[in-house]
């Protein structure tokens, strides 16, 4: 055990769940600034605010001015794509802003790592799910709950696939042959 912490004696379950209950809270709260923190990344980076003071990039800004590194700085702009994108989607296909509080997305750093290049994979993949239980409940709205679960579950189906390679399908289905040896080299 560390030095600095001290040998608490144990709680009784009462106490441990109000504790833990006080966890969740403090983690939702952290999910949701950083959730804002990357939507003003966003921003700033979009209106090239680096420029202005004279930093020769992005990244020299962010650890300048923010204290961030380069690598951080852009988990953060992936992590508010991502969000605006699947933002986008849930409006377009509910015709609603207001169906669901974005602050709940839980899109944590892995998440968002495993997502990139895979944005309009995941999106149409909501807008299809979102499409067929808004169908199932008659055309009345979802409820943020049903909005929310609909976007986690997709999130975790698209995580939980393969990678599609990046070419078309018929260049990687033909086999690899040898080139033929150029004239004149030994063989």
């Amino acid at each position: 055990m560390d030095e600095d912490q001290e040998q608490a004696s144990p709680v009784d379950a009462a106490r441990a769940r109000e504790l833990t209950e006080q966890l969740r809270t403090a983690i939702e709260d952290v999910r949701a600034a950083v959730l804002v923190l990357a939507r003003r990344v966003r921003a700033a980076h979009q209106a090239r605010v680096w420029t202005v003071p004279g930093y020769p990039s992005w990244s020299a800004y962010a650890l300048a001015e923010l204290g961030i590194g380069r690598s951080t700085a852009y988990r953060l702009l992936d992590l508010a794509a991502v969000a605006e994108a699947i933002e986008d989607t849930v409006q377009r296909e509910l015709g609603v802003s207001h169906a669901w509080d974005s602050t709940d997305l839980v899109l944590p750093v892995r998440a968002v790592v495993d997502l990139k290049g895979r944005t309009a994979e995941l999106t149409d993949l909501i807008a299809e799910r979102l499409t067929d239980a808004h169908q199932d409940t008659g055309g009345t709205v979802l409820p943020a709950e049903a909005v929310g679960g609909i976007v986690a579950a997709a999130v975790a189906e698209v995580r939980a696939r393969p990678d599609i390679p990046a070419s078309p399908s018929w260049k990687s289905a033909q086999p690899r042959t040898a080139s033929p040896p150029r004239p004149g080299a030994a063989t």
